[in-house]
C-alpha cells in the first residue's frame, strides 16, 4: 500500500511539470460549461477561457506561431488584473488602453486603394470627438523622408527644406526686402494666366531715385534710374512728369497725353516754407505773402507790406454770406473736455511804442441802390479799454429764455458784468455781498450796523481771489446757502433782495432791528432749486432804522 500511494504521488508530481498533449486536449463539452485551461505557478496563474469550443479558439499553427482567433460578433481581449489592455473588436479595430512603445525605428500605416495612410489624432475628450488628421499624398513619386529639426524655433520663423532626400527642415526667419526679376503675367479672370491676352496686374514699384518702367507686350520691366518713366508706352498709366525736385526746376515740364492735368515749374525766386497757389492755367506760383512755419502759424505780408487782409468771396446774386472763425473743439465722445479759445492779439511794440489797437467795423445802411455801403460803424478796443468811436453806443442784450441761467451759470458765474481787480489779494467766498474797507481790504457786509456795507462800495465774491476781479453789477447766480428768507419756488420774479444781518448774506427779508439798515442791492430774476439768479446793482441810498 505504501508503494502504491508513492506511485501515485510520483505520477501527480510529474503531471503538474511536464504535460505533453500529441494532438488534442479537451476540457469539458461545447454547450453545458464553460472550458478553462489554468496554468498555476506557486501563486500567479494564466487563465485561458474559451466561451465557445467551436468558434472561439486558441490554436497553433503550423510555424509554431500563436493563433488567437475569434468568430462572429466576439472580442479579443488582453487583460492584466482584469482590466482590459489590448482589444481587437469584431471589425478589426485595435484599442490600447495605455500609451504604444515601439522598440523599433519605424511606424508604419498602410493606406487603401485610393487614399494614402492617414494619423488621426483626436482632441480632449472633454471638447469633443472630433479629429485632426495628418494624411498622406494618394501618390508618392518615391519614398520620401522629412527630418524634423531640433526646438520649436522662434515667433514668425517657417519651416524650409534643403531639397534633399532625406529633406532637413529647419527653422528659418523669412527674408525681407526688395524683389527683382519678376514677371507679372496679366489675368483677365478667366482661370488660366498663361493663356490669357488681356487683363490688369496691380504692382507697386519702390527707389530711392525714380523707376524707370518699359512694357514689351506681356512682360513690364522695371528698373531703377535717376527720376525717369517711361510712362508713354504703359496703356492707362497716368502720372505728372516725375521730377527730382531737390535740383533747379526753372523750365516746363513735358506733359503726355495720358496726364491728368498740365503742371509747370513753380519757378527759382521761392523761399523756405512760401505756400503754392494755382494760376488757373495748370501752373502754380511760389506766395512771398504767404507762408507757413509748418507746426502752428500762417503768416501773410512781408518786413515791406502795408495791409494784408483775410476777406469771404462776395456772393454772385444773393445776400453776402458769414466768415465763421473758430476755436478748436473738443473730441467728440470725450468726457468733460474744454473747447479751445478764439483770441485775436493785436501787434506788439518795442519799448514806449504803442500797442495795435483792435478795432470793429461795420457798414451803414445807404438809400436804395446798388452801391456797396461804407464802413463807418466802429468800436475799438485799445490799451484795455473797448470804445465806440463812432457815437452810437453800445447794446447788451441778456437772454434767459434760449438758455435758462441754471443751464449757463453755475454757482457764483454771473454774466453782463462789471468786474473790479482791486484791494488786498484774499479769497471771496462764492456768492457773498462784501464791502470796500478803508484800509483796502474787501470785508463782509452785514446790516446789523452801518460801517459794514449801509454806504460803502458793494460786490459780489466768486470763489476766487481778488486778483480774478470782484463783481460790481450784473447778473449772479446766489447759491441757496448765501441768500435768506426765499419764498417758495417760483415766486421770487421781480422781488427786491436786501444786505442781511447775517455777515455776507443776500436776504429777501428787509432788516428791522434797532441800528440797523436797509440797503437794496437788487433784484430777483429767476429761482431754481432754492438758488437764485439775481441782478446785482446796489442802491447808493439807505436807511438806519432808529426803533
Amino acid at each position: 500500500m505504501k508503494w502504491i500511494g508513492q506511485h501515485i504521488y510520483d505520477l501527480v508530481s510529474r503531471f503538474r511539470n511536464d504535460v505533453y498533449i500529441s494532438e488534442t486536449l479537451t476540457i469539458g463539452s461545447a454547450t453545458d460549461i464553460e472550458p478553462k485551461i489554468n496554468i498555476i505557478n506557486d501563486e500567479n496563474s494564466v487563465e485561458i477561457g474559451i466561451a465557445n469550443a467551436t468558434n472561439d479558439m486558441v490554436t497553433g499553427s503550423a510555424d509554431g506561431d500563436l493563433v488567437i482567433n475569434s468568430v462572429g460578433d466576439h472580442k479579443v481581449i488582453i487583460a492584466q488584473n482584469d482590466a482590459e489592455v489590448i482589444t481587437v473588436e469584431d471589425n478589426a479595430d485595435v484599442s490600447l488602453a495605455g500609451d504604444l512603445m515601439v522598440n523599433g525605428n519605424t511606424v508604419t500605416i498602410k493606406s487603401t486603394t485610393v487614399t494614402g495612410g492617414k494619423l488621426a489624432l483626436y482632441e480632449a475628450t472633454d471638447n469633443g470627438t472630433n479629429i485632426l488628421r495628418i494624411n498622406a499624398p494618394a501618390a508618392i513619386t518615391t519614398n520620401t523622408d522629412l527630418v524634423l529639426p531640433d526646438g520649436f524655433g522662434s515667433n514668425g520663423q517657417v519651416l524650409t527644406t534643403d531639397g534633399n532626400n532625406p529633406a532637413a527642415l529647419s527653422w528659418t526667419t523669412p527674408t525681407t526686402g526688395d524683389i527683382t526679376g519678376v514677371t507679372i503675367t496679366t489675368d483677365s479672370g478667366g482661370g488660366s494666366a498663361a493663356s490669357d491676352t488681356s487683363g490688369s496686374a496691380d504692382f507697386s514699384i519702390l527707389g530711392s531715385s525714380g523707376v524707370g518702367v518699359t512694357n514689351s507686350g506681356t512682360t513690364i520691366t522695371a528698373v531703377a534710374v535717376p527720376a525717369e518713366i517711361d510712362h508713354d508706352s504703359l496703356n492707362n498709366f497716368v502720372a505728372a512728369e516725375h521730377y527730382d525736385w531737390s535740383s533747379d526746376i526753372s523750365g516746363t515740364a513735358t506733359v503726355h497725353a495720358n496726364n491728368i492735368t498740365d503742371l509747370h515749374g513753380a519757378g527759382v525766386d521761392g523761399a523756405a516754407n512760401q505756400l503754392l497757389t494755382d494760376d488757373g492755367d495748370g501752373s502754380v506760383s511760389s506766395e512771398a505773402l504767404l507762408t507757413w512755419n509748418g507746426t502752428t502759424t500762417l503768416t501773410l505780408g512781408t518786413n515791406a507790406t502795408a495791409i494784408m487782409n483775410i476777406k469771404r468771396h462776395a456772393m454772385a446774386t444773393a445776400n453776402g454770406s458769414d466768415l465763421h472763425l473758430f476755436g478748436g473743439d473738443a473730441t467728440d465722445g470725450q468726457t468733460n473736455k474744454a473747447g479751445g479759445d478764439l483770441k485775436l492779439q493785436s501787434g506788439l511794440g518795442t519799448g514806449t511804442g504803442a500797442r495795435g489797437k483792435i478795432d470793429f467795423l461795420s457798414g451803414k445802411t445807404e438809400s436804395s441802390g446798388t452801391d456797396l455801403q461804407s464802413a463807418t460803424f466802429a468800436a475799438q478796443f485799445a490799451d484795455g479799454v473797448f470804445e465806440n468811436t463812432t457815437g452810437y453806443g453800445f447794446r447788451e442784450k441778456i437772454n434767459f429764455v434760449t438758455d435758462t441761467f441754471e443751464d449757463v451759470l453755475a454757482d457764483g458765474d454771473h454774466t453782463g458784468s462789471k468786474v473790479l481787480v482791486y484791494g488786498a489779494d484774499e479769497t471771496l467766498a462764492d456768492g457773498q455781498i462784501f464791502f470796500l474797507h478803508t484800509d483796502g481790504t474787501w470785508d463782509q457786509a452785514d446790516a446789523s450796523a452801518v460801517a459794514t456795507g449801509a454806504s460803502q462800495l458793494l460786490g459780489v465774491g466768486n470763489g476766487r481771489t481778488v486778483s480774478s476781479g470782484v463783481i460790481l453789477e450784473g447778473f449772479i447766480r446766489i447759491p441757496s446757502t448765501e441768500i435768506l428768507n426765499t419764498p417758495g419756488s417760483g415766486a421770487v420774479d421781480g422781488l427786491p433782495v436786501y444786505i442781511s444781518t447775517t455777515a455776507g448774506h443776500f436776504d429777501f427779508t428787509a432788516p428791522s432791528g434797532n441800528n440797523e439798515f436797509v440797503r437794496v442791492v437788487g433784484y430777483a430774476i429767476d429761482d431754481d432749486s432754492s438758488d437764485v439768479l439775481v441782478y446785482f446793482n446796489p442802491d447808493s441810498t439807505w436807511v438806519k432804522i432808529t426803533a
